[in-house]
């Protein structure tokens, strides 16, 4: 997303927080100050009341941490002995007797989610795993085994499959006799939501309704078949359990617009692209019903108004004033944005900004504050873009300094100064505004032109054919007006 400030100053998005505070915000001091939405909210206080003052919300701090924090994403393994020093005694006591297949999927479906490969799966197995362990997973058992394994073996890969005998003590206690009814999913969370989360499917397990409501009826608990697929669409991954899972995604709300509405990303693909980005197993279902809701459509431009109020309002203006086509913008809006607009709105907004009476342009600035854009020019300052290079990095903070000088030395705002218009009047002007600085003892003429210096020009044309009139004569490339004016100083 493209830098994007408010007029006070405030970061608004997790790109802005990186640039400004990113490397120290990843100290370990702040480790443990993005849980939930009330430490997040402490540290945007202390930042706001530190040296120089930062302000943001609780939110975008929260937004930053999920998108660029060491701490966030998928953990990856890459080999099985990586994965064996990163996680092999867990790997046995909880998914002992799983198929690589299973494995693979059941720990990319943990809460904090571990990627490895079918093969660096299989490859633990046979090298890790307890023997009778890997053997049952990867030997057919005979017939005449017994009807409780022959029932593992017969389930399903999916995550259903998941949660077999492997991750259970066979010798776990029947269920009680007189089960706990608990209706609805609401219900469910509060009476064991936590403890699920914790203890199922924070592991990667009990993904299915069926097997949750299996697994509840042990630990003495009746729950319908629904509000156990309802509760898994909610609460499995709960921010806190705050308004279900859908306050996990708010985390990374720009992220997934812009898989879903730009991309056009939909299945299984986005659940694996946000997995792979945060490391969080999304439920498919829920999180498409979350990006369709309305709160998560994309802002459209109704008028004029609205895109000179939105942070794009500059951009927009600056691209088409550089010669970008109107339909180019509209999706320079859409990718870096995320707003949609029409090629006659942006025209339209191109018109109303430049007949406003408070806009300054490049020839106003020309006009009526050269003296003093002059006055700001050094030797070891440039304020012109070579070439179509961007206006960013260390030129962008130079523009923007003379853009303070100015709105103070004539007492306006900073927004009706627009940057580009201050860089294309140096790219008419710089190099004259530094002729005085690279002769200081000649003479700065203003206003009228003494004969004397009618007559320096003059020589300069001496043995030269010229053009059809004065303006073509001054253009000509080899001895222009600003080779001319050097001749004049000397």
């Amino acid at each position: 997303m493209s830098k994007t400030w408010s007029s006070s100053g405030i970061l608004l998005s997790p790109s802005d927080v990186e640039t400004s505070l990113g490397e120290r915000l990843r100290l370990n001091q702040y480790r443990d100050r993005f849980a939930d939405d009330d430490t997040a909210r402490l540290l945007a206080e202390t930042l706001s009341e530190g040296q120089p003052p930062v302000k943001v919300s609780a939110l975008v701090l929260r937004q930053w941490h999920a998108k660029y924090h060491p701490d966030s994403g998928p953990v990856k393994y890459a080999t099985a002995r990586e994965l064996e020093e990163g996680m092999g005694d867990e790997l046995r006591s909880v998914y002992a007797g799983m198929t690589d297949s299973n494995l693979m999927t059941a720990l990319g479906q943990r809460r904090k989610a571990v990627l490895i490969t079918r093969h660096v799966a299989r490859q633990w197995i046979e090298q890790y795993a307890p023997r009778e362990a890997a053997s049952s997973s990867v030997m057919k058992r005979p017939a005449a085994s017994g009807v409780s394994e022959v029932s593992v073996r017969k389930r399903p890969a999916a995550a259903a499959g998941l949660e077999d005998a492997a991750s259970r003590p066979s010798t776990e206690a029947a269920p009680p006799a007189v089960l706990v009814p608990l209706i609805g999913a609401p219900a469910v969370e509060a009476a064991l939501g936590p403890r699920y989360r914790r203890e199922v499917t924070d592991l990667g397990l009990g993904l299915a309704r069926s097997d949750m409501k299996e697994r509840l009826g042990t630990w003495g608990y009746d729950v319908a078949v629904t509000a156990c697929a309802e509760w898994l669409r909610r609460y499995r991954l709960g921010d806190g359990a705050k308004d279900g899972s859908a306050a996990i995604y708010t985390l990374s709300r720009q992220d997934l617009q812009r898989w879903y509405h730009v991309e056009g990303l939909r299945s299984h693909a986005l659940v694996d692209r946000y997995r792979a980005e945060t490391g969080i197993y999304a439920h498919q279902a829920h999180l498409s019903v979350w990006l369709k809701a309305p709160s998560q459509a994309l802002e459209e431009f109704d008028n004029n108004e609205d895109t000179h109020a939105h942070a794009c309002g500059e951009y927009v203006l600056q691209q088409l004033q550089e010669g970008k086509k109107p339909d180019a913008v509209v999706q320079l809006l859409l990718s870096q944005y995320l707003v949609r607009a029409t090629s006659s709105r942006v025209q339209a907004y191109r018109t109303y900004r430049e007949k406003r009476g408070d806009y300054w342009t490049a020839e106003k600035l020309e006009q009526s504050h050269w003296e003093f854009l002059y006055t700001q020019v050094a030797l070891d300052k440039n304020f012109v873009r070579p070439g179509k290079k961007a206006l960013e990095g260390s030129l962008l903070e130079q523009v923007l300094s003379v853009r303070t000088a100015l709105a103070r030395q004539v007492a306006v705002p900073e927004e009706l100064l627009p940057p580009h218009n201050i860089c294309h009047f140096y790219a008419e002007h710089q190099e004259h505004a530094r002729l005085s600085l690279r002769y200081p003892h000649a003479t700065v003429v203003r206003d009228s032109v003494p004969w004397r210096v009618v007559q320096a020009y003059q020589r300069t044309f001496r043995g030269q054919v010229l053009e059809g009139n004065m303006q073509e004569a001054f253009k000509k490339t080899e001895q222009g007006e600003y080779e001319r004016a050097v001749m004049v100083a000397n």
